[in-house]
């Protein structure tokens, strides 16, 4: 009977010791997943900077492009020649 109890100490502290280091862990755990959400969110934001970058150049490319046939047709219009066809027709 002594043994039994003895045995049954043992395996509570055993336990005790378990879940103390589970619990630590999961502690740890959480502060690991609370980093990785918070480079998650810095990443999106970056994503979506450079989203918006490329958009915008984008759109700066096309109205260059705009600008410069806009230009061709206005120099051969002075020089009295017949513009380029339009290559979006």
């Amino acid at each position: 009977m002594l043994k039994a109890a003895i045995d049954f100490a043992r395996q509570a502290l055993s336990l005790t010791k378990d879940m103390q280091q589970i619990q630590a862990e999961v502690k740890e755990l959480r502060a690991d997943v609370t980093g990785i959400r918070e480079e998650v969110r810095r990443l999106g934001q970056a994503v979506e900077a450079l989203i918006f970058r490329i958009q915008r150049n984008e759109e700066n490319a096309a109205h260059e492009r705009a600008y410069l046939l806009l230009r061709l047709e206005n120099e051969f219009l002075k020089r009295g020649l017949a513009p380029p066809p339009d290559s979006n027709a």
